[in-house]
């Protein structure tokens, strides 16, 4: 089953596919983003926009946006859950976040079936290697060590294809279409 969403129209959208984490866990991950705020500087992600990216494609003319989301509709991907463990800092762009620990094979093969999907229409995207994680800081000041932290069991049911644009300097994410994990 899938839940579309209105299109745009015409032109060109900075698209990504992405998982979003349920609500209490979304709270609870800006929690820890305040918290270690305090300790390593940085600006926080808002509640909102705190997600798992699985395939950033960048900019996609809407033909091909509704030609992957065909693509996409043929999909099957059981319902699987993630545990994110630990958070650490990556130095080279400043950027503090939540990763998977434990079993990723799942995630790792949706992953992958959305890059194969993307290549068989000839869309571009980045194809640099899959790494797990939801951003939780930005421009980080004081970088650290991964340290191990407590989040219930993420339960992935649902993926999304997501517009990404800048709204007053700000990032705003607006879900083009939704699949459901069956």
């Amino acid at each position: 089953m899938n839940i579309p969403a209105k299109d745009d129209g015409a032109g060109k959208a900075r698209v990504f596919f992405a998982l979003w984490p349920e609500p209490a866990l979304r709270r609870q991950l800006h929690a820890l983003a305040l918290h270690y705020q305090g300790a390593c500087g940085g600006s926080v992600m808002r509640a909102e926009t705190l997600h798992l990216t699985l395939l950033f494609l960048g900019e996609v003319s809407q033909e091909n946006i509704r030609k992957l989301q065909q693509q996409v509709d043929a999909l099957e991907m059981a319902p699987f859950s993630i545990h994110l463990a630990h958070i650490a800092c990556w130095r080279h762009n400043r950027i503090a976040y939540a990763a998977p620990e434990g079993e990723t094979a799942p995630l790792q093969t949706l992953s992958q079936a959305l890059r194969v999907l993307t290549d068989t229409i000839g869309v571009e995207f980045d194809r640099r290697d899959f790494t797990p994680h939801v951003t939780l800081l930005r421009k980080v000041t004081q970088a650290f060590e991964s340290q191990p932290i407590e989040l219930p069991e993420w339960k992935v049911e649902t993926f999304s294809l997501v517009k990404s644009s800048t709204l007053n300097g700000r990032a705003s994410y607006r879900t083009l279409k939704t699949w459901r994990c069956t």
